[in-house]
């Protein structure tokens, strides 16, 4: 992302930037029931497709569209949030060491006042 954010502020020079933090509907994202097997599983970096499926029950919601999503992403996997945060925080400092003038504005969805 880090590569993708840097091509972005070369563009939009001295212009704010605002960068929508992850978002993803899972549901639409993680294979179901009849997809789980030993070779999806260790494509995706399991050794048993039964702790994938685990996984994946576990995301199980209601109404994925208000589930675990956005800023409750960010909560459960700050991981994410922080890769996310620190690609466009590096990319910035790239493009000032290189005499540019990024300005970006990140925004968390889900969030509102």
């Amino acid at each position: 992302q880090r590569a993708d954010f840097c091509e972005i502020f070369e563009a939009m020079n001295g212009k704010k930037v605002t960068i929508r933090l992850l978002d993803p509907p899972l549901h639409e994202f993680v294979p179901h029931a009849d997809q789980v097997n030993l070779e999806v599983a260790a494509r995706l970096g399991y050794e048993d497709p039964h702790k994938l499926q685990s996984d994946i029950d576990d995301m199980h919601e209601e109404n994925p569209m208000l589930g675990l999503r956005g800023c409750r992403l960010g909560i459960v996997r700050e991981d994410l949030t922080q890769m996310q945060v620190r690609a466009i925080m590096n990319a910035a400092a790239d493009h000032m060491e290189r005499g540019g003038r990024p300005l970006p504005r990140i925004m968390v969805p889900l969030v509102g006042n």
